[in-house]
């Protein structure tokens, strides 16, 4: 494979899970059930996979990079990757907890080191994720009702939390929803961004909502048929985001500054990705083009985008759901 523009390494997944190195070379492992793969925030260059099992079953495994083969080095109880969230440290996992194929009432956070602490609800609630803090975003029952808890206090309060989504929406829009699950942080952990969905001519409009924890929403910005999840430079207060148009099939590459508002189009005639990767610098970006017609995709393959939009690289498709990082002690882990 050929050299790609940004550094650091670009882990993704397809057949199997695989990483590529900056000088090109693709090394990986088979693990057909995959649901998700992502970077290991406590052991750099390691790679923590979740698959798909038994609910009741279900272990994070993580893998490490031994004489060129990717080898299985440890696994820990988790959940499928929809209610499992690890922390910013990669010492805890969060989750909620299964028993005999049914999701019961019960969030648990587990160490690496087999600590255990649980919290017993009367509703449900769903793991969002960890807060900048070190506390556990939960969400539920309605799709917009978050609610923190620390449970390294000892008292395993839910404190709620008041978003003010209605106040921040777009005149004429009503009825929205904040989709908790897609949350991600700022790198700072000052600003938070999340999809948003509202119901518009007998169908669904999507949006982007930004805010912070002291503030709430600061704005919601609409983004067309873009489902496209929100990621955050690794160096700035910004966050990347699509618009995408249905008839015809078009979309465009955002960025927005919450700090200044500024809301920039980096490059139109783009893929709509499931998330745009950051290369570890911040000065590039990276979108799946699958080569869906149906989502306007190209030709099957990655597209390099500078962070100015002056510069494009294609490159051949290698798996999805790509995660960037530069493995080293500086790693930040991408929340999707």
């Amino acid at each position: 494979m050929p050299r790609f523009p940004g550094g650091g390494e670009i882990l993704f997944s397809g057949d199997g899970v695989g990483v590529l190195a900056h000088d090109g070379t693709v090394t990986g492992f088979g693990h057909w059930n995959a649901v998700d793969a992502f970077w290991d925030p406590l052991h750099p260059r390691d790679i923590l996979v979740n698959p798909y099992t038994n609910r009741d079953r279900q272990r994070i495994r993580e893998y490490r990079l031994v004489s060129g083969r990717w080898q299985s080095v440890g696994s820990w109880p988790a959940a499928d990757s929809l209610s499992t969230a690890i922390s910013a440290d990669g010492k805890w996992f969060a989750y909620n907890v299964f028993a005999k194929g049914r999701e019961t009432r019960t969030i648990r956070v587990a160490g690496r080191d087999g600590t255990v602490r649980d919290l017993r609800t009367t509703e449900r609630l769903a793991v969002v994720s960890w807060a900048p803090d070190g506390r556990v975003v939960l969400s539920g029952p309605g799709p917009s009702d978050l609610s923190i808890w620390d449970p390294f206090s000892g008292s395993g309060r839910l404190v709620p939390i008041d978003w003010n989504l209605d106040g921040r929406l777009p005149p004429g829009i009503e009825d929205a929803e904040l989709e908790t699950l897609d949350l991600a942080w700022s790198a700072d952990g000052r600003f938070f961004a999340a999809r948003v969905s509202w119901p518009e001519r007998k169908t669904y409009e999507t949006g982007m909502a930004v805010g912070s924890t002291s503030k709430g929403i600061l704005k919601v910005i609409p983004t067309g048929w873009s489902d496209t999840v929100p990621t955050w430079s690794p160096v700035r207060p910004e966050v990347a985001y699509m618009t995408a148009r249905r008839y015809p099939p078009r979309a465009s590459l955002h960025i927005f500054d919450p700090v200044t508002g500024r809301d920039t189009m980096i490059r139109h005639h783009v893929p709509n990705p499931w998330w745009v990767a950051w290369s570890p610098r911040g000065d590039w970006l990276l979108l799946d083009d699958e080569g869906g017609v149906d989502e306007g995709g190209q030709s099957g393959r990655w597209l390099f985008i500078s962070r100015d939009g002056r510069r494009t690289v294609a490159y051949p498709w290698l798996g999805s759901f790509p995660r960037w990082a530069s493995p080293d002690l500086d790693l930040k882990v991408p929340v999707c």
